[in-house]
């Protein structure tokens, strides 16, 4: 709440929270600008700080020294290389039945290693233990390997191209901002041969996206995706002015989504098919995120989003016009935002699903993204490693856009 700590989740929930107030050592008031059916949504999930530490450390240096509640302590991170972990031994649960404990490992890496075969390498010969994101063309080899096993999952979660339409100006040019002309995001959804990128860079089993994934309150399994039709892009580059000279850059969130770099080399390679010259900028997940929180991001940059089953997180996060949401750089219209406001006070479920069908679809039509896949991950782990269950790890849901596994050795 408090602007100085330049929080990036304080544009999310200032907006609804009036005001908050300490009942006691373990209780927190928190009131609410108006009436919100997303109050608990809202509320939880926000991450807990020592306040005297993160006030005296300043936002830098916490950052760089984090502490929170968990069962792991922060050591070290050397971007770009790995993140270090040790446990909490004074963590509250020791119940390894409700999660991960500091009794499973005293440290963990986390290597950063964006290199498809450097990471199978690492696999193979028992430097890590687990791997994500394992690329689609390397499935029949580690399926080969008696050391390794695949996990595939399915996530309530989408991959989709951020458009910074809400920037006032091209940054490059300093001339007005044709994201902002409906026609181009249109023409960039025309423009992307989404089914061959599915076939020939994912594992087949995505769904194109039509605004939303199945099983969440906005899904409308009526509504069509966009059907690629470069024809159409070039018609609408042409009647809104931009059929050539612009020139875009993709920034990709490095090693966070599988295949990302190769889906976006093939997104900028339909995209100059049609006069939008297009390259694409690798960078740092944390970098993107950062860049995407300040609205400094332009034009556009690949991201990942968990769809929440009721709603909430899309509607704070995505839908909202920039600057109102936490991460979103489009620049709305007024449907849209009459529409996101209705549905926070409405408290009828049905009525509030039809209010969410109709907020996704003027989003859509809107063109408010480029609206890609839903998301599979492929995860591999070496049983020889360590002494897992035999369940290996196990997926235990999602928290932002981190996917979180419970890792369950035998002993540690």
């Amino acid at each position: 709440m408090n602007p100085d700590t330049k929080a990036s989740r304080r544009t999310a929930v200032s907006q609804y929270y009036d005001d908050l107030e300490v009942v006691d050592d373990y209780t927190v008031r928190i009131v609410l600008k108006s009436p919100n059916t997303f109050g608990p949504s809202v509320v939880g999930g926000q991450p807990m700080f020592p306040p005297k530490y993160a006030q005296t450390a300043g936002a830098e240096t916490f950052s760089k020294q984090p502490v929170g509640t968990g069962p792991y302590k922060f050591v070290e991170r050397k971007p770009g290389e790995v993140i270090t972990l040790e446990a909490n031994e004074s963590y509250w649960d020791k119940d390894p039945d409700r999660g991960p404990t500091p009794s499973q490992f005293r440290t963990v890496r986390q290597r950063i290693i964006p290199e498809d075969q450097a990471r199978l390498a690492a696999m193979q010969t028992n430097e890590v233990a687990f791997i994500v994101n394992v690329p689609e063309a390397s499935i029949k080899r580690l399926e080969s390997m008696n050391n390794v096993k695949l996990q595939y999952r399915e996530f309530q979660s989408q991959n989709y191209m951020m458009l910074n339409s809400g920037a006032e100006t091209d940054s490059k040019t300093g001339k007005p901002n044709p994201l902002q002309d409906v026609r181009v995001p249109q023409a960039i959804n025309y423009a992307v041969d989404i089914d061959t990128i599915i076939k020939k860079l994912r594992t087949e089993k995505e769904h194109r996206s039509n605004g939303a994934p199945a099983g969440t309150v906005y899904f409308d399994p009526n509504r069509k995706p966009y059907p690629y039709d470069p024809a159409k892009a070039k018609s609408l580059l042409a009647e809104s002015g931009y059929s050539s000279g612009l020139d875009m850059t993709i920034y990709d969130p490095t090693g966070r989504w599988p295949q990302s770099k190769k889906v976006n080399e093939a997104i900028a390679g339909c995209l100059t098919a049609v006069g939008l010259k297009t390259t694409v900028q690798p960078m740092e997940y944390a970098a993107v995120a950062t860049g995407l929180d300040e609205k400094k991001l332009y034009p556009m940059a690949f991201w990942g989003l968990p769809m929440s089953g009721d709603g909430s997180g899309s509607t704070t996060t995505i839908f909202r016009k920039s600057p109102n949401s936490r991460r979103s750089i489009y620049v709305g219209n007024a449907k849209v935002e009459a529409l996101a406001d209705q549905v926070f006070k409405e408290f009828d479920t049905e009525k509030q699903a039809a209010i969410f069908r109709e907020l996704n679809k003027a989003y859509f039509e809107d063109a408010g993204e480029l609206f890609l896949y839903d998301q599979w991950f492929v995860f591999a782990y070496n049983i020889n490693s360590m002494s897992w269950d035999e369940n290996g790890p196990r997926y235990s849901g999602t928290s932002g856009n981190v996917p979180y596994w419970e890792f369950r050795p035998v002993r540690r």
